[in-house]
């Protein structure tokens, strides 16, 4: 197998060679070039779109890697990039206007020949996955009891949340929170203390507990004593 080392020493001569060429004959090495970009132009035109992601996303990783492996000289090799191509389109601006041109239809050509009905498909599978990924990773975790959650990216331990409606109408919310606990069964207690210690409560059957706030006030001990 080849080692990385000796991969880019092979790449390092070739790139010297291509420069000699180029250096050699600027204008047959450009036509070269051209030659190449419309094969793989055909290339990617005849490829299955399936693999051709696939193949991106090898690619991509790869030339990642070799970012991060030596990050100045990539940027280097950009900087020298960047002046090359600019030359190139000062030199012809009418060539790098049609060029635009070109890689416009392109894109157009290629928009158009997904069906709506596959746009709507790949929408719906991004967004699949967008709603995945963030379940795993910024959700919160919601627990068994009414109002108790655990947030994944947070401090830890269970919380409790109630929203309650503001006295007076208009329509009004307030949030009213406690915790961390260590248990759900803590945290779920300290919702039912949120939500019994409401102005007007008369549902003690919608709370966690609903026996315990039972025994509580039949022992006279105040109305949201349970939790």
């Amino acid at each position: 197998w080849e080692t990385r080392r000796s991969r880019n020493q092979r790449l390092a001569v070739r790139r010297e060679n291509d420069q000699l060429k180029h250096d050699e004959d600027p204008d047959a090495y450009e036509e070269h070039l051209a030659v190449e970009r419309e094969r793989h132009q055909a290339r990617r035109d005849n490829e299955d779109p399936d693999a051709h992601a696939g193949r991106l996303t090898v690619e991509r990783g790869k030339a990642q890697a070799k970012r991060d492996e030596d990050p100045e000289a990539h940027a280097e090799r950009l900087k020298e990039e960047r002046g090359k191509y600019q030359a190139k389109r000062d030199k012809d601006p009418d060539a790098h206007a049609e060029h635009l041109f070109k890689c416009r239809d392109r894109e157009d050509a290629l928009y158009a020949r997904s069906t709506l009905q596959q746009r709507e498909e790949t929408r719906q599978a991004k967004n699949q996955s967008n709603r995945a990924e963030y379940h795993r990773n910024k959700s919160t975790v919601h627990s068994k009891y009414k109002g108790v959650f655990e947030y994944k990216g947070g401090t830890g331990g269970w919380k409790a949340s109630y929203v309650a409606t503001v006295p007076g109408g208009g329509g009004g919310k307030k949030k009213r929170k406690d915790g961390p606990f260590n248990t759900e069964a803590e945290a779920a207690r300290a919702w039912d203390k949120l939500r019994s210690s409401e102005p007007g409560f008369k549902k003690p059957n919608l709370l966690n507990f609903p026996g315990e706030y039972d025994a509580a006030v039949a022992t006279g001990a105040g109305a949201a004593a349970a939790a």
